[in-house]
This record gives structure tokens, C-alpha cells and sequence, in this order.
């Protein structure tokens, strides 16, 4: 019988449950412990608050809060198995220069946990881009809402503490820059507009964020992200040849350019494709197979490649200067 992978994971709640939850259905995979520092009632899951106990295994996932992940990454420079830690992989550029120094063989067993990137819907996108039906891509704008703001259970958190957050572009939009990065190459400039809707209470992190994006191919990225509005999910990826449009549930390929009406004047090119995909099962999805992902090299001994690493740490760099400029 193969030997399981031994796992822990540190943090219990929040995004640290739901990789709990994920971890338990691979077969291959033990949970062995789930470290939290403080002393709690023992539950279901296997707990100590002993940092020795965890880095006897193979592999450890950081799940804790943002601001605690450069302290634990520091306490597993020494480590000789696999990290996976949930993005960003730091909350600020000294943290980020001190873990850029550790060497190249410890940065290959490291994984940024952006699940997004393991999506039927950012794999559809990454086909498209190549794709002569959408043609030289131009501009993707994405946009993702809900009222989080709002809730007592965001006001009354770590999110919400600008000395330990920048909200919503830290926990959402970094996903979307890293997946810009991912597809266009690197930021050449960018600008920002941060907004206070739910608060005006500047001491708070910003709820709502817009980002424009010139990226190293050409192409632009324009992402509105928001902790202030309804529920909203919406892509555009508009090419020179065609457009895609995915509103959280269906998802439309329209090409090509030259298309006309009875007179010759250009219409709206007609669906080509179309797709069923649903915002919500996808990121569960996404979650699974990033985790199958982190799972597979771990198992085979293998490496990261240092790109993937590169491009996580590139899109966490203007929510440092952002934050900078914010203080």
C-alpha cells in the first residue's frame, strides 16, 4: 500500500476550513494536523498548538490570516518538504524582499494558492486569448461584487483592520492580477481608484477598488472589485476578431468581426459558442484541483517551476504601493 501524503494545515476557519473540508476527499492524503497557536477544546480535528508537530510532515498549507503568513513561512525556511500558502503569500514588500532572498531549491517546493487559475472558466479565457475566433485580444474586464461590507462579521475582523488588511482587492483582486500576469505578462503601469462606500471611514480598508492595467503584450485588464454591492460576477474579453461575455452562470463566444446586416452595416456578431458555468461550483471546483495539483507534485518529489512564484509575487506588488500610499 503507497505511504499517504502527511498534511497540516495551518488555521481552522475561514478559508483554512474550506481546505480542510477539500483535503479529506483525496485518498492519497492524510490530514495529520491542523495547527492553531492557541489552546482550544479538543474537537474533530487533529489539533496542537505545537509548530514542532507540523513541520514533521510531508507537506504544510497556510491558511491563516494574510498578515501572519511572512512569520510562518520564516518559522519553514529550514523546512525540507512542500508549502502551499494562500494567497497573497505576504501583506508587505519588506515581507516579500526577505522571502525572495531564501534560496531557489527551497522556492520550488513553494506554491501560491490562487485557485482561481484552476477554473473551467479562467481555463476557458486562457484557451481564448489563442484562439482566431477571438482574435489579438484587446481589453479583459472583470468585474466581482457582494455586500461583505456590510456584515458585522467583516467589521469585526482581521479584514477589515487596515493595519492587518487591504480588503477587498488583498483578498479578492489579487486573484485576478495574478491571473492578468498569468495570461498578458507583466504590469507595465497601472492605475487605482479606492473607494469607501460601506464606511466612510477612512481608517478601514477600501471596499470597492478599480484597477486599470496596461500589461506587457498590449493587451489592457480593468477590474472593479467590491465589498459594497449586490452579488455580481461578470467577464468581458473583447478581441479584434470577436468578444466573450460570462455573467456567473452562462458564458458566450460572438464572432467574427464581419458581420453585417440585408444593408452591410456592421452587427453584433452572432454566438458561436456557448457555455454553462456556474460562478459558484466553479470555485469549489477550482479549489479541488488546485489542491490536486500542490498533491501531485508533492507526491512525485517534483519541483514548482519558479514562474509560477515570479508571477505571485509580481501581482502582490501593487497592493504593497497601494497600501503604502494609503497609511
Amino acid at each position: 500500500m503507497t505511504k499517504k501524503i502527511s498534511v497540516a494545515v495551518v488555521g481552522k476557519s475561514g478559508q483554512a476550513a474550506k481546505i480542510i473540508s477539500a483535503v479529506k476527499k483525496f485518498e492519497n492524503v492524510n490530514l495529520q494536523w491542523v495547527y492553531y497557536p492557541k489552546k482550544i477544546q479538543p474537537n474533530d480535528l487533529p489539533l496542537t498548538d505545537d509548530f514542532n508537530n507540523i513541520i514533521e510532515c510531508d507537506a504544510v498549507i497556510i491558511a491563516s490570516p494574510t498578515y501572519t503568513h511572512a512569520d510562518y513561512l520564516d518559522k519553514l525556511k529550514n523546512f525540507k518538504g512542500y508549502i502551499l500558502v494562500e494567497k497573497p503569500a505576504v501583506s508587505t514588500s519588506k515581507e516579500l524582499s526577505q522571502i525572495e532572498k531564501f534560496p531557489d531549491e527551497w522556492k520550488k517546493r513553494l506554491k501560491v494558492n490562487f485557485n482561481f487559475q484552476y477554473s473551467k472558466i479562467a481555463s476557458l479565457i486562457g484557451e481564448l486569448v489563442n484562439r482566431p475566433e477571438l482574435g489579438t485580444p484587446i481589453t479583459l474586464n472583470i468585474y466581482t461584487s457582494h455586500g461583505l461590507a456590510f456584515s458585522d462579521k467583516y467589521k469585526g475582523s482581521w479584514r477589515s483592520d487596515l493595519k492587518y488588511s487591504f480588503g477587498v482587492l488583498e483578498l479578492v483582486g489579487v486573484h485576478y492580477l495574478n491571473f492578468a500576469i498569468s495570461l498578458f505578462g507583466p504590469i507595465k503601469n497601472y492605475q487605482a481608484n479606492l473607494q469607501w462606500n460601506a464606511s466612510q471611514n477612512n481608517n478601514l480598508p477600501p471596499d470597492t477598488v478599480f484597477l486599470s492595467l496596461v500589461m506587457e503584450k498590449s493587451a489592457t485588464v480593468n477590474l472593479f472589485h467590491s465589498y459594497a454591492g449586490p452579488q455580481l460576477n461578470k467577464i468581458l474579453l473583447i478581441g479584434t476578431n470577436g468578444y466573450f461575455e460570462y455573467d456567473g452562470k452562462t458564458a458566450n463566444l460572438y464572432s467574427p468581426r464581419e458581420s453585417y446586416d440585408s444593408q452591410g452595416r456592421f452587427i453584433s456578431p452572432p454566438v458561436l459558442e456557448k457555455y454553462d458555468l456556474d460562478w459558484s461550483l466553479a470555485w469549489q471546483e477550482s479549489l479541488d484541483n488546485s489542491l490536486a495539483d500542490f498533491f501531485k507534485v508533492v507526491e512525485s518529489q517534483s519541483e514548482f517551476s519558479l514562474s509560477q512564484l515570479e508571477n505571485a509575487f509580481l501581482a502582490a506588488k501593487p497592493i504593497f504601493e497601494l497600501r503604502e500610499k494609503t497609511k
